[in-house]
């Protein structure tokens, strides 16, 4: 049974792992809690880099991509060939758009 967010998105994915800030999960609901560490702007891309050398992870950054929705969130842009922003702040709209980055909007 998961036990946060992050685990659902991985056995969805079927990836190795996600990076981000855990939502606490119970019985297969959320609790409305937060499992520490909130990874937030520069933490998300210090978090990947950690993550990727944990797992010893030879990863094709150029084939690789990264979704985001603030302006803190550009440091995790580096690690990519694809950045993607999703409903972006105003400022990384601006930088996305001078960039041609993709860009998601859903609202």
């Amino acid at each position: 049974m998961p036990t946060s967010s992050l685990d659902l998105l991985k056995a969805h994915y079927k990836v190795d792992g996600i990076v981000g800030t855990k939502l606490e999960m119970a019985d297969g609901h959320y609790t409305g809690c937060i499992i520490p560490p909130v990874i937030t702007g520069r933490d998300k891309d210090i978090y990947s880099r950690d993550f990727f050398s944990s797992k010893k992870m030879d990863i094709d950054r150029e084939a690789s991509y990264a979704y985001a929705d603030s302006i803190t969130d550009t440091g995790l842009f580096g690690l990519v060939g694809h950045p993607v922003v999703v409903n972006p702040d105003e400022k990384l709209l601006e930088l996305a758009t001078s960039k041609n980055w993709d860009i998601i909007l859903s609202r």
